[in-house]
Order: C-alpha cells, then sequence, then structure tokens
C-alpha cells in the first residue's frame, strides 16, 4: 500500500506536469486498476505487508533488546507512523520524529508520545539514536556520511542501525561503509518481507 501510494503521487505530479504521454496514462490506469481488484476481491488487505512492519521486524531481529533503544524517525508521512506504531506495539517508549515541517513532526509524535525536531535537528539527535529511520519524499539525502561519523565518534562508536524506505535514498550509500554503521535500503528488507509473503500465502 506503501508503494502503491508513492507511485499515485509521481502520477498526480506528472500529469500536473503534462509529462505523461497516452500510452504511460493507460499503464498507469491499468496498474491501478489490477491493484484496486487484488484488495477487494483477495483477503491481503485484511493483513497487509508494508514495508514498516519489515523495517520492525528486521530490528528486532538485529537488537534483543529493541525497546531500551532510542529511534530516532526521519519524515512524517504513513510509513514512518506505521513503523512508529509496529515500535510501540514492542515496547519501546524512546522516540523521536524529525520532519522538515515541525508541526507534522509533532502531529505524529503526540500520538505515539514522541518526540517532535526539525530536519535541521537531525545530527544532534544522532548522537543519541540507536535506530534510525528514514522514508521522507526528499530527491536527495537527507543524511550523509559526515554526519553519521560525527555522530559515531560521539557515541564512542556504540553501533547504529540505519534502515531507509525512500526512493530515491534519504541516507548515502557510502553510510555503508562507516564503521560500526549498519545500513539497510528498502532493497535489502526483501527478504524480511518475502517471508512475510510466505507466511500469509500459507
Amino acid at each position: 500500500p506503501q508503494i502503491l501510494g508513492q507511485i499515485k503521487s509521481a502520477f498526480a505530479l506528472s500529469r500536473d506536469l503534462e509529462v505523461v504521454g497516452a500510452s504511460l496514462w493507460c499503464a498507469f490506469q491499468g496498474a491501478f486498476s489490477i491493484a484496486k481488484e487484488v484488495r477487494t476481491d483477495t483477503a491481503i488487505g485484511e493483513n497487509p505487508v508494508s514495508v514498516a512492519y519489515a523495517a520492525v521486524t528486521l530490528a528486532d531481529r538485529i537488537f534483543s533488546d529493541l525497546p531500551s533503544l532510542s529511534i530516532l524517525l526521519i519524515g512524517a508521512g504513513r510509513t514512518i507512523e506505521l513503523v512508529a506504531r509496529h515500535l510501540v506495539e514492542r515496547g519501546v517508549n524512546s522516540m523521536v520524529v524529525a520532519n522538515r515541517t515541525l508541526d507534522n513532526a509533532l502531529e505524529i509524535a503526540k500520538r505515539f508520545d514522541a518526540t517532535g525536531a526539525l530536519l535541521s535537528d537531525i545530527p544532534d539527535k544522532l548522537v543519541t539514536a540507536d535506530i534510525v529511520v528514514s522514508s521522507t519524499n526528499s530527491q536527495l539525502p537527507l543524511l550523509g556520511k559526515g554526519a553519521v561519523e560525527r555522530a559515531l565518534k560521539q557515541r564512542k562508536h556504540k553501533p547504529m542501525l540505519l534502515i531507509d524506505l525512500a526512493v530515491p535514498r534519504d541516507i548515502e550509500q557510502e553510510v555503508g561503509q562507516v564503521a560500526d554503521a549498519y545500513l539497510y535500503s528498502i532493497d535489502d528488507i526483501s527478504e524480511v518481507i518475502e517471508a512475510s509473503h510466505k507466511s500469509r500465502e500459507e
């Protein structure tokens, strides 16, 4: 559902800019029609596999003490809201939601007893973040190698898990080269999603 939403947003923008040709228009409409049929005629909608659930499952597998960790969520869309919900369900109670617009960050934060912040606050918030999950509509990376290196130095190289659910990436790929930083992209969690698919089919 989250990916379909991103596709719909991209289609709407392309349509507004008048860059959608007839063949692409038909392809989009066909895809939307099939997606509607799948959700209407099958049980998939009753237990949707989301990248948010997969991300939290991955974090839970990596850390045995998830409830004791500090989480930094970047973005304020549906995916981040779902991530926050899954984290709270697993006992997490220390979260910061950072967004370009503070009001949007605070709106999600207050639902989950979290703290709201601006994107400009991220370098400071990174220092205490054990897990970072990012999902925004930014066309450029929001988090670079330098910022992560500085945060890890202040953390005395306590490991940090970063999960980038955005397309295009919110977190520079080079962050994965930093010692004690463990970066997973949306492609890297496909195994978790595939496992969820299999369990749903059984």
